[in-house]
């Protein structure tokens, strides 16, 4: 038995009395039934005619296919097998949501966005009717239970769709033809003003488009104005102009998970890469994705699949759950790694418990990698459900004495060097004796490298400073602004003169070697949105822009990183302020510190 679009009238509309009587959504028989819109031919401003279908794409519905994958048509989906209608899913922003333009049909008048009335107008055939899903046509709006189910649905949507239509929106400056002409043939000619004008289309800023997309990949085309190209031409054409000319991409995080396989994304990988898009209602962080799927284990995968829509659930507590889902799951450093306070951020004001991070808001730092295993601290965590506090146990490691003065932002290259001289200058320059420096030095050199520089090279301190921009992906200007300011000068000379000293240990079988070496990507990706800070007993690191004077730094069972708390104003129990990076805290380091602690742990309670 095949899936069947019923419901459909095909003669063509004519005047009738329910013109002008509101459409009625009657309820869906299924769990897997969708609405379909028959949207009939039309041209230029002529008024939208269709009328809305059901069909049934549970395990009777297969969807377009194999071998059209890869492959674009602009016409209608076909009817093929007999019986089984395919159809086009529509992704476009909703734009403002007071649907004050009207589609008639033979049942009523449908109301409809701007935004899609816009869409439709510019997809319908002139000579031949088009089966479209659009979800504020196709789901029933009010009905908040509904609302709820086909959401679920959104996977099954999209992903067996004969292919995704994405409107980008009219084109009124004619960027398209250039920019998609040159994107269909990967020529890399378009120009600088093209690229910027896409990325300032609102549809990339929308957080249900991702899913939209992700599950289409080679069945997605983009519309700009009267215009089309494979998306993922258009991405990967974006991505590789941007890398050829050094510089940040226009485009959002997200859409270089299009790049990669499916079975490459991770689940808090992906919430991380959303943060900055926008939703109408906060809780869609987790609904607009639940369709995907994520390399993760099948426990995992599983507790995720469970998860169903609940718009009668606050967005605090949904993201409770999540976290909570996902530190059962394993993810502890995972999730710790992705919390991103504002430097000028209440910690006692916030709504949602300090250690989770804040889903809502676009993170000014990429998550730090692990630059060793685990601490296999014994010990155990757990979540109060009635405090939403996590308890973890471990050691303290040390306090911070201070931070740098401002948050290293790698768009302004000259202020983040001028901050690294300043605090080189007031907390590495200044502390030990004459016979100590050099090691202190090297410590902040780690530090500021995250332990990925090779400065074994190094013949003086020119090559040094060459080897330490190339290490962190410095343009040259960087280079430039070492040799015109006596200071950062100063500062590089004292790095190669200990990183001598460091090479001379090796030899001899003393040093210390680089403990982040397999970082996978260069330090300056981390500097974003962090500081540098020197603790109260003369180590460096890098750690969260939040960060002050008095937060401690703490090892944990199950977390490869330290992380640094902050204890509560009424003395009972820690915020969490973030995780951070400290070349010389290794793991023989934290077990010296648990030996002398005699084994016994401590309890951070962390609200």
């Amino acid at each position: 038995m095949t899936a069947e679009l019923r419901g459909r009238e095909f003669s063509p509309l004519r005047e009738t009395t329910n013109d002008i009587k509101p459409y009625i959504y009657e309820p869906l028989e299924t769990l897997t039934t969708i609405r379909i819109l028959f949207l009939e031919p039309g041209i230029g401003n002529e008024p939208l005619r269709g009328e809305v279908c059901y069909l049934d794409i549970g395990e009777n519905y297969h969807g377009p296919p194999s071998n059209t994958e890869g492959r674009r048509v602009l016409g209608p989906a076909p009817l093929s097998p007999p019986g089984t209608q395919y159809y086009e899913a529509l992704s476009y922003v909703w734009g403002t949501p007071a649907r004050c333009q009207t589609m008639k049909s033979s049942q009523g008048t449908i109301p409809l966005t701007r935004n899609l009335e816009e869409a439709l107008k510019h997809i319908r055939l002139p000579d031949r009717p088009r089966n479209v899903w659009a979800d504020a046509v196709c789901i029933n709006q009010d009905d908040m239970k509904e609302r709820g189910q086909q959401v679920k649905l959104m996977g099954q949507v999209y992903s067996k769709a004969f292919q995704v239509l994405v409107w980008l929106g009219s084109d009124p400056t004619s960027s398209a033809p250039s920019l998609f002409r040159n994107a269909s043939q990967f020529l890399g000619k378009s120009s600088e003003d093209n690229l910027g004008s896409i990325g300032k289309i609102e549809w990339f800023e929308r957080l249900w488009v991702i899913q939209e997309v992700m599950l289409a990949r080679r069945r997605a085309v983009a519309l700009w104005g009267s215009e089309h190209v494979d998306f993922c031409h258009l991405i990967n054409f974006e991505d590789s102009i941007t890398r050829r000319k050094g510089r940040k991409s226009v485009l959002p995080k997200w859409t270089e998970l299009l790049l990669y396989p499916p079975s490459m994304v991770e689940f808090l990988d992906f919430l991380d890469r959303t943060r900055g898009s926008r939703c109408t209602d906060e809780r869609d962080r987790i609904y607009a994705i639940l369709g995907l799927h994520f390399n993760e284990s099948d426990l995992l995968s599983q507790r995720i699949k469970n998860l169903q829509p609940d718009y009668t659930k606050e967005a605090v507590d949904l993201f409770l759950e999540v976290a909570c889902l996902c530190i059962e799951c394993g993810k502890l450093l995972e999730l710790l790694k992705r919390v991103c306070h504002r430097p000028d951020e209440d910690l006692l004001a916030l709504r949602r418990p300090s250690w989770i991070p804040d889903w809502t808001r676009a993170s000014a730092s990429k998550p730090l990698f692990d630059t060793r295993t685990s601490y296999n601290l014994p010990g155990s965590l757990k979540v109060k459900q009635h405090t939403h506090s996590l308890t973890l146990r471990g050691v303290q490691l040390s306090t911070i004495l201070s931070g740098s003065h401002r948050v290293l932002f790698t768009d302004n290259m000259e202020e983040c060097m001028h901050t690294i001289a300043t605090f080189w200058e007031q907390y590495v320059r200044s502390a030990g004796s004459e016979t100590e420096c050099n090691g202190v030095n090297f410590q902040f050199l780690e530090a500021v490298s995250l332990g990925t520089l090779n400065y074994r090279w190094c013949s003086s301190d020119l090559e040094l400073s060459r080897c330490l921009c190339n290490a962190i992906r410095w343009h040259d200007r960087a280079v430039d602004y070492i040799d015109r300011s006596s200071g950062t000068k100063e500062m590089i000379y004292a790095f190669w003169i200990s990183a001598q000293e460091e090479i001379k240990a090796i030899a001899n079988g003393a040093g210390r070697r680089s403990h982040a070496a397999g970082a996978s990507d260069s330090a300056i990706f981390y500097w974003e949105g962090r500081k540098l800070f020197a603790t109260v007993d003369g180590n460096y690191g890098l750690g969260p822009r939040a960060l002050q004077e008095g937060d401690v730094l703490v090892a944990v069972s199950q977390v490869g990183l330290p992380i640094v708390i902050r204890r509560k104003g009424d003395g009972n129990g820690y915020h969490f302020v973030g995780t951070a990076c400290i070349p010389e805290f290794d793991q023989v380091r934290v077990t010296q510190e648990l030996e002398r602690a005699g084994g016994e742990l401590e309890d951070f309670e962390l609200f």
